[in-house]
């Protein structure tokens, strides 16, 4: 999820060679987490991905960004900070949604969830003058792209 940034710093670094490598290897230990995880079902595949990626691969591929190159681990996840914490809220705000106004149709049910997670995000924005900068850098962005467009 988070870490995909990865790619850019080993990109960037002329370190494609161990991104290569560290495919292979990631792949290798996530199809093993689906393995280790068929026995209790769709559950158990999720559970035992989720858990194979939090405790096992993040740490080594967070080892292996920062072992070489300018950026450090610990910058590199000081960096990842941000979008933690925006998750964080977001998860608990739609958990205590759904404890709250759970139904039993399912329409309802992604429509609260949908909501609460706009609304988390909302939040989260007001909250936090970096995610505000970061939104209103991407809304400059975005529409500085698209009156290019209309102007070609």
């Amino acid at each position: 999820g988070a870490l995909n940034s990865n790619n850019w710093l080993f990109t960037s670094q002329g370190r494609t060679k161990e991104l290569f490598h560290w495919g292979i290897i990631g792949s290798v230990i996530v199809v093993t987490s689906f393995f280790i995880g068929i026995p209790w079902g769709i559950n158990g595949v999720a559970a035992s991905y989720g858990l194979i990626d939090l405790l096992i691969c993040s740490p080594i591929l967070v080892w292996m960004v920062g072992r070489r190159g300018h950026v450090s681990s610990f910058e590199y996840l000081r960096s990842l900070k941000d979008g933690f914490m925006l998750s964080l809220i977001i998860a608990v705000f739609c958990i205590t949604i759904k404890n709250l106004w759970y139904t039993g149709i399912p329409i309802y049910n992604f429509l609260i969830m949908a909501g609460s997670a706009i609304a988390a995000v909302l939040f989260a924005i007001c909250i936090s003058k970096k995610l505000r900068y970061a939104l209103f850098d991407t809304l400059k962005l975005f529409t500085n792209n698209i009156i290019r467009k209309k102007t070609k």
